[in-house]
Parts: structure tokens; C-alpha cells; sequence
């Protein structure tokens, strides 16, 4: 078995760092969301990779879409449905030339909200000849910041998370990474923050609003609030993303700043069928694989449908090739205990 894939882009994407990843119909299809802009994208299983790539605008989807970039950051497709989650975070300028000393001082002064990022959306999908591609006038819809209880305006309000509401992804302050379909909800995991060592993760279940069709609401199903925390011991690490592995939950983890890691991969046993823990001791979550990064950053995992199962690992800045494949690594998964 090789231990990397390709994965052939659309041409109209120049990008070697993806943020989201969801593989479907045991690995014969293969959704993939670039970190920066509002797309995702759907590749087919070939005899090199992933190609045939079929470019998905979420602005044509969605008309009431903010303006600006998603940051797409975690990605999900259950049966007839992708969903997907932006970043959420307030955004600090980043330092492009430290030499510059007044320009350094002001952009690390600017802290920005972009609207466009705090987002969650479910792309019905269709079967068509040439694979699934999301339903022609279809039943999406979008939880977005002008929703009656948007999902920042609820955790701004929360006892463990209101220090971090305001600040900045990257600054420790609430940034999404992660998402998996458990049943009817959706769970996100969080880069950030990470209280005293504890990564943050948010159980939600987003419903389609009465009034409104096409747009999400957050539903009290959680004794009567509209999300439930759950606290994971990473050793310090925070979410970068999460999968199902059959019955198991596995858990990307990684620093909440820019740094080049670690990063290890945690296995819940159970944490995909049975009801999620409030609090998971660093004992219920065994590292299964500990990633190789240095300028290579891990962002996504999907388990590819192959016997033995594989796991597929996306990259920040990864290694392309001269016609811009991406190249992602594959590992061997243990056997469950």
C-alpha cells in the first residue's frame, strides 16, 4: 500500500495547503476545502489519487453567504449530506516583514472580525452520472451571524468561554477546526482555546429554522441549551480536527499558536456511537500516531475506505507536484483494541 496519495485539483485553484477533508462511499469519493477562500471540492478515486475535480462555490450555493473568505476549516459528509464549518475566530494581522517596525507594531494591534467565518452549512447532495455534487435548487441552508443564535454569540455567554470569545484564532481565542456528524448533531472541535492543558470540544445540533428554510437555528437539546461543552486532556493540544472510525472517534491534535507542532493522532474508543463524555482523561484517549510536520502542518483527517483501513492526512503548505497535485500522507491504522 502507498503511504501518499495525489490529489489532482481543479485548475482554477492555485493552493497547496488544504483545511477540511470527508471521504464518502468507502473512499471512492473525496470532498477537500483549500484554507483560504469559499469552496470545496469534490475529487473521484483513480488509479494515482484523487482527480476529476468538480468545484463547488458555496456563494452560488448560498445568496445570504457573507462576503469575504470561509476559512473553511472543518468538513463532514453523512448519506445525502456535506456539512462544513468556518474558522469562527477574530483574525490579528499577521507580520509580513519584522524589519518593519511601525508596520509590525500596527498589524499586530489589528484585530479583525470577518463574518464570513462564522458560518456552519449543509450541502444536500444528488447522485448524478459522474458522482454526487449537491442537489440543483436543493435544501441547503446556513447558520450564519445574522441568525437568532448564532454559534458565537451563545458561547460568548459561557462560563468557560468567555474570557476567549474576543480573542483572536491563534491567540488562544475560539477557533473551530474540526467537525464530525454524530446522529443529529454536530460536534466541533476547537484549536483553541485550551484551558490549562484542556482541549475544547462543543457538541451542537443545528435544525432547519421554521420561518426560513435555507438557514440553520440552534436547537435546546442539550437540557434545554442550545450546545454542551466536553473538555479532553491532549496534553496541552488543541483540535485541529476530527473523524469517525467506525464506532471510534479519532481526534487531530495540535498547538493552538503557529508553531510546527507536535502533532498526534488520539483515539475515543466508542466516542462516535455513544454519548460524549463532559470531561475525557488524557486515559480514555491513546496517541495512535504521533505526525513528522516541520514547514508541513496536519489539517484534516478522513479514514479512506480500504481494508486495511487507512487514514488520509491533509497539510498546511504540503508538497505538491509540477502539474499542482497536492501530495498527502497515508497511514496505517492500528486495529481496535
Amino acid at each position: 500500500m502507498p503511504s501518499e496519495l495525489l490529489l489532482h485539483l481543479n485548475d482554477h485553484i492555485e493552493t497547496n495547503s488544504l483545511s477540511g477533508v470527508a471521504s464518502s462511499t468507502a473512499g471512492k469519493w473525496l470532498w477537500v476545502a483549500p484554507d483560504e477562500g469559499h469552496f470545496v471540492i469534490r475529487l473521484t478515486r483513480g488509479a494515482d489519487g484523487y482527480g476529476e475535480a468538480l468545484l463547488v462555490d458555496l456563494a452560488d450555493v448560498f445568496p445570504m453567504l457573507p462576503d469575504g473568505e470561509v476559512d473553511i476549516e472543518g468538513i463532514d459528509v453523512v448519506g445525502d449530506m456535506l456539512w462544513f464549518a468556518g474558522s469562527h475566530g477574530a483574525v490579528r494581522k499577521r507580520v509580513k516583514d519584522p524589519s518593519d517596525v511601525e508596520t509590525t507594531l500596527e498589524r499586530l494591534a489589528t484585530v479583525e472580525i470577518q463574518p464570513s467565518r462564522r458560518v456552519i452549512g449543509r450541502l444536500d447532495l444528488t447522485d448524478g452520472p459522474n458522482g454526487p455534487r449537491p442537489l440543483p435548487g436543493g435544501r441547503h441552508a446556513l447558520l450564519g451571524p445574522d441568525a437568532p443564535h448564532p454559534l458565537v454569540a451563545e458561547l460568548a455567554e459561557d462560563r468557560w468561554l468567555r474570557p476567549f470569545a474576543a480573542l483572536p484564532a491563534k491567540d488562544n481565542g475560539l477557533d473551530v477546526e474540526g467537525l464530525t456528524a454524530l446522529g443529529q448533531d454536530l460536534l466541533l472541535g476547537l484549536r483553541g482555546p485550551v484551558l490549562r492543558g484542556w482541549a475544547t470540544l462543543v457538541t451542537l445540533r443545528p435544525d432547519p429554522d421554521d420561518h426560513h428554510p435555507d438557514q440553520l437555528r440552534l436547537a435546546k437539546a442539550f437540557d434545554g441549551q442550545r450546545y454542551r461543552l466536553h473538555f479532553a486532556d491532549l496534553g496541552g493540544l488543541g483540535v485541529r480536527d476530527l473523524c469517525r472510525f467506525g464506532p471510534d472517534l479519532l481526534l487531530l491534535a495540535g498547538p493552538t499558536m503557529v508553531l510546527d507542532g507536535p502533532f498526534r493522532i488520539h483515539r475515543l474508543a466508542h466516542g462516535a456511537t455513544s454519548p460524549l463524555p463532559r470531561v475525557l482523561p488524557a486515559g480514555q484517549l491513546p496517541v495512535i500516531a504521533t505526525l513528522d510536520t516541520g514547514p508541513v502542518h496536519p489539517e484534516g483527517i478522513t479514514v479512506l475506505g480500504d481494508d486495511p483501513p487507512r487514514l488520509l492526512v491533509v497539510d498546511d503548505n504540503a508538497q505538491t507536484e509540477p502539474h499542482g497535485a497536492v501530495r498527502c500522507r497515508v497511514l496505517e491504522l492500528p486495529p481496535r483494541p
